[in-house]
């Protein structure tokens, strides 16, 4: 229905009927009692007195009403009701037009509608709207209202009370706008709130956090949830748990374990502050709860990686001390190049496993680093032929001294010592194995050595302790060398120091 049809009603006559108060004969023939100058004075007082008290109480409660003559069209406003609306008092006259035209547009339809629907359904309308002031501001109002009917049924009178109500929507918007941030510093953080009852005997799961990470059954809160917590843990719990009931700390902080839907298991910490009742009991803990598995592993691995490094370093440093303490040659220059080409093809060796993080050492790319200085790929002096493999970092280092202590031999006194000389070089993976062939041909004359140097003796024992093993022919074509290598490393195989 449309503001014209809120203004002019069809149904019913224009007023209610007025009833004449003056005497008149009752059902029992007896004449009602008229009233003298003096009760009329007493009635007129006593409603001026319940017009000031209801406009007292209208001021005090801080509401505007509204008094609206259907029929007639005329309408009566107090004070605030002007002021509401973006009025000065006074400033128009009050018409159901005025109100409508400080109306936001976008509350019109729907506002219109509803009071047409209390009209007709005989309810009370209740209703929060917008209205836009001649500034552009906009303030908020909250209005109740009541339609009298004559008695034909027609509408003729509509009585209400207006709030302004603008604070409480700004209030409830500013605390909207609060929790928006706050929700996005705890998905920033990946974190959960977190409000755990002292009553329980075990901390809830945050219902965010179940919405990250599947822990099963939404639904299953504190006893079903009770199987999902790590065995472990549960003196841990009872401790915290404990302490907080018994002590005066302000804050709990502490970490615990919670097992998937498909038994994982995700680490908790849990940052709170122990809530307390009026007489001082502790009663709950509130805080956020971080999903901290992925941290917890990083810690795990750098405590590998340390023990790790602080094994390497050792077996490092054996075989430095061997190489020191085994090496002989004539005079000191000898021995000190013999000593830095040992050195650095450690080196190799270990820049190669630094830039595969230690997961491993490419053979292929191990034999390249090692025989490039000596014309791989020229001619075909050098051939490598093999599948790709990758050896562990314990064996790729064992093996890089192997490698060049053939190498250094080659190019002294064998197949690299001349033009026409061919090494060749071919491996394979058997039954978990390395097996490396490493051939010499055209090089000088082979005699096999009457003793074993340092060299020799590094072949025979860089591979003892990963099982592995080095057998030298020397053939009169030229030396060949079988080396068999396992290629899963042992659990913590320690140099053999004799």
């Amino acid at each position: 229905m449309t503001k014209e049809s809120l203004d002019n009603p069809k149904a019913g006559p224009a007023a209610a009927k007025v009833e004449n108060t003056g005497p008149r004969e009752a059902n029992n023939g007896l004449s009602s009692p008229s009233y003298d100058t003096a009760d009329r004075d007493h009635v007129d007082g006593a409603l001026r007195g319940s017009e000031e008290r209801l406009r007292l109480a209208l001021e005090i409660g801080g509401l505007a009403s509204w008094d609206w003559h259907i029929a007639s069209g005329k309408v009566v406003w107090n004070d605030r009701h002007f002021l509401q609306q973006g009025y000065a008092v006074g400033e128009v006259l009050p018409s159901y037009q005025a109100w409508l035209d400080r109306l936001h547009p976008d509350d019109r339809d729907e506002t219109v509608a509803l009071i047409e629907a209390a009209r007709d359904g005989r309810s009370t309308f209740h209703h929060e709207f917008r209205a836009l002031w001649p500034d552009g501001s906009i303030h908020w109002r909250a209005a109740r209202g009541r339609f009298f009917y004559d008695e034909s049924g027609a509408p003729v009178r509509m009585i209400g009370v207006a709030e302004d109500i603008t604070e409480q929507k700004l209030a409830v918007q500013r605390m909207a706008a609060s929790e928006a941030r706050l929700r996005l510093a705890l998905e920033a953080g990946r974190m959960a709130p977190f409000e755990w009852s002292l009553d329980d005997a075990l901390p809830p799961l945050s219902d965010d956090l179940r919405r990250r990470v599947d822990f099963g059954d939404a639904g299953a809160r504190l006893e079903e949830g009770r199987t999902r917590h790590h065995p472990d843990d549960a003196a841990l719990l009872n401790k915290t748990r404990q302490r907080a009931l018994d002590g005066d700390d302000t804050f709990a902080d502490f970490e615990f374990r919670r097992l998937t839907a498909d038994a994982q298991v995700r680490w908790l910490q849990v940052r709170s502050e122990i809530v307390r009742d009026n007489l001082g009991r502790p009663r709950k803990l509130v805080g956020v709860q971080l999903d901290v598995t992925e941290q917890r592993e990083n810690e795990e691995r750098l405590r590998l990686l340390m023990l790790e490094v602080d094994h390497r370093a050792k077996n490092l440093l054996f075989v430095v001390q061997s190489m020191v303490s085994l090496a002989k040659a004539g005079d000191l220059e000898t021995y000190r190049q013999a000593l830095l080409g040992r050195i650095e093809s450690l080196s190799r060796a270990h820049q190669l496993l630094a830039e595969s993080r230690w997961s491993g050492g490419d053979l292929r790319q191990l034999l390249t680093e090692e025989l490039g200085p000596y014309g791989l790929g020229d001619n075909g002096h050098i051939k490598l032929d093999g599948p790709p493999i990758s050896l562990p970092a314990r064996h790729a280092q064992a093996l890089a001294l192997c490698l060049h202590e053939l190498a250094t031999n080659a190019a002294k006194y064998g197949a690299l010592s001349v033009d026409e000389g061919v090494l060749t070089v071919r491996w394979r993976s058997s039954h978990g194995q390395l097996e490396l062939s490493w051939i010499e041909r055209g090089g000088a004359p082979v005699v096999a050595p009457k003793r074993s140097g340092f060299g020799g003796t590094l072949l025979k024992r860089s591979l003892q302790p990963f099982g592995g093993r080095v057998e030298l022919h020397w053939a009169e074509l030229g030396l060949s060398a079988q080396i068999t290598l396992p290629l899963q490393a042992n659990p913590d195989p320690e140099p053999d120091p004799a």
